[in-house]
């Protein structure tokens, strides 16, 4: 059960942040959002850290890190990870002041040719995942 940890403990330090959770925990995260993921999309194809760039018609680019791409039968989800520990009675009103960026990265992956079948907000310390739906 504690295959991985060394790895996480080198990732959370890498980015300092070693003091505010432990690389068992953020494996144990990991796995259960894997989980998830299987148990209800069984993605075909994972691509984390995907990065976007998109010329608007204004003129303006978007450019951004979409956190994970999950390739399915109904098309690609847009998912990014949130880290902080929201309670479950405020995932919806959270993953909503996000919707923003996650509808620029849905526009930039449908402009890249790829249908969008999701976006969502992974909330990881918590383990929530709140879909966003656009009109």
């Amino acid at each position: 059960a504690q295959e991985g940890v060394p790895r996480a403990k080198e990732i959370l330090a890498s980015h300092r942040v070693e003091g505010h959770l432990r690389g068992a925990d953020a494996l144990a995260a990991a796995r259960r959002f894997r989980q998830a993921l299987e148990e209800h999309f069984a993605p075909s194809r994972i691509e984390v850290e995907v990065p976007l760039h998109h010329e608007l018609d204004d003129g303006r680019a978007v450019r951004g890190l979409v956190d994970l791409l999950a390739e399915t039968d109904a098309g690609w989800l847009v998912i990014d990870h949130k880290s902080s520990p929201q309670r479950k009675s405020t995932w919806r009103e959270e993953a909503l002041k996000h919707s923003g960026q996650l509808d620029a990265y849905r526009k930039a992956v449908e402009a890249a040719g790829r249908k969008v079948a999701g976006c969502y907000i992974h909330f990881a310390v918590t383990g929530g995942l709140v879909e966003v739906k656009f009109g």
